[in-house]
């Protein structure tokens, strides 16, 4: 791995333990000088400016040690870098539901039976067979971090 790659894995963008606390903190310290729209239109802007550089810092590495390892791209992975060239949305949300479930059954207290957690029935409907380029964890995260409606 090359310096320049080496120093991009350590770039604080990637860690957002240390840099969301520190743009809120600006953002209330700033909000007794700036109108609400000023204060969203400046979150917005920093939130995009970081999740891009974010994004393509973490591309650069995942090409970089594909070429130190000797494949562009993963055929059996279906990747170039980060982003999977044939993302199948069933599969992602099929996998983040059973990462919830296995989550919840892991978190559950063994000494207590007396609630147990019903699931509900996740149905996937219309173009389920549909592929595109896409970043598997961006889309996976927004699956994750969005409520669960169910009828």
């Amino acid at each position: 791995m090359s310096t320049y790659t080496s120093s991009l894995d350590h770039l604080p963008c990637l860690r957002s333990a240390v840099v969301i606390p520190n743009l809120s903190l600006g953002l209330s310290l700033a909000s007794p000088h700036l109108s609400p729209d000023q204060l969203d239109a400046f979150m917005r802007r920093m939130l995009v400016s970081r999740i891009s550089r974010r994004v393509l810092a973490e591309h650069h590495i995942a090409l970089s040690d594909s070429v130190v390892r000797n494949h562009a791209t993963s055929k059996e992975e279906g990747h170039v870098g980060i982003i999977y060239t044939g993302l199948n949305v069933e599969k992602s949300v099929q996998r983040c539901i059973a990462l919830l479930r296995q989550l919840t059954h892991d978190s559950d207290d063994p000494g207590s039976n007396n609630y147990k957690f019903r699931w509900p029935q996740v149905v996937v409907e219309g173009h389920i067979g549909t592929q595109f380029a896409y970043i598997r964890e961006h889309l996976e995260s927004e699956l994750l971090s969005s409520d669960l409606t169910y009828r």
